[in-house]
């Protein structure tokens, strides 16, 4: 494969099959710059250093096309107010608390699949369309969490 042109905002790249174009930068060029200017780091050891190195490297300027400067998601943060509200939530993402969710997990991505399906994203035919439009499931993190991080409520968006 040569040198793939990638554009890692485009939403097509990451819904078809983008592993090719992962596996061909982890190989050949494991810092790589897309189309855009945006660099996309690959390997683990280089996003591990790259982590620890927030006075060179920084989201907090953007991290996808838009750059909303007044955005206090977690993704957007540096360090260290994005150590701070990370730990604010960690227990709620433990392998215990992984495992407590399972089942709900489970059943909100067969109800998603199910509602997929019926309206024919999926392969289903589209005549098992259901008359009336599938509530989105709860998400099992909203429930746990509730009110965190500076008043937002965490999950907020399609599912709280």
């Amino acid at each position: 494969m040569s040198r793939p042109t990638v554009d890692l905002l485009d939403p097509q790249f990451h819904v078809g099959d983008p592993h090719p174009a992962y596996t061909w930068m982890r190989v050949n060029e494991p810092v790589y710059h897309d189309v855009n200017g945006i660099w996309c780091v690959t390997r683990m050891d280089d996003v591990r250093d790259v982590e620890r190195r927030p006075g060179e490297f920084t989201s907090s300027r953007g991290y996808r096309s838009t750059w909303f400067p007044e955005e206090t998601s977690m993704i957007s943060e540096d360090d260290p107010r994005h150590h701070d509200q990370r730990a604010q939530i960690a227990d709620l993402f433990s392998r215990r608390a992984m495992v407590t969710l399972e089942p709900a997990i489970r059943a909100i991505v067969a109800e998603a699949l199910d509602h997929l399906g019926g309206i024919g994203l999926t392969g289903a035919s589209r005549s098992s369309t259901p008359s009336r439009r599938a509530s989105r499931p709860k998400s099992p993190v909203t429930s746990s969490v509730g009110p965190v991080i500076g008043g937002e409520t965490c999950g907020r968006g399609p599912n709280a």
